[in-house]
């Protein structure tokens, strides 16, 4: 989680899609608790990030938006992991955020088949995937977590995107 200009601003969260589920975290709501959490508004919840994604297109007109993707997401357990909060009691919903798609080389030309979602938390731009897809291609790699002991299943595969959370 990162913020290129160190983002004071809660009005620069993004608003939740479609207005949200009951209790999400939205709009000036999620940028305040944003400030208070990481000191900043992370790029991955700006309603007009410094940083380009795929997810949303630039071209998309609602933030927190991407086709195929839940529109919002938990993030107790990884606030939690990160020592912000203590351990989850209730889910923490806030929109999807910004984030980019990082497909292995070796899976570019492949047949279709279920990918194993990996998510990764950025925490510094210079780590992050870049804009030319041949710069991102390399770095997954270089990100990858121990697997599992056991395969997630069949259902829990579903497509190949890393939560750059920029």
């Amino acid at each position: 989680m990162f913020s290129v200009d160190n983002d004071q601003n809660p009005n620069d969260a993004m608003p939740c899609p479609n207005g949200g589920r009951p209790g999400e975290l939205c709009g000036p709501t999620l940028g305040s608790t944003l400030i208070s959490l990481f000191g900043f508004v992370p790029e991955a919840w700006k309603t007009h990030p410094a940083v380009a994604t795929q997810c949303p297109d630039p071209n998309n007109p609602v933030p927190g938006t991407c086709t195929m993707h839940a529109s919002s997401v938990d993030l107790s357990v990884t606030l939690h992991a990160l020592g912000k909060t203590g351990p989850p009691t209730m889910p923490i919903f806030v929109p999807t955020p910004n984030h980019d798609h990082v497909v292995d080389n070796s899976r570019v030309n492949t047949t279709p088949i279920w990918w194993e979602v990996r998510p990764v938390l950025i925490l510094h731009r210079a780590i992050g995937p870049q804009p030319t897809a041949a710069v991102a291609l390399l770095r997954p790699k270089r990100w990858m977590m121990p697997k599992p002991p056991a395969e997630p299943s069949r259902s829990a595969q579903t497509s190949s995107c890393s939560s750059a959370l920029d």
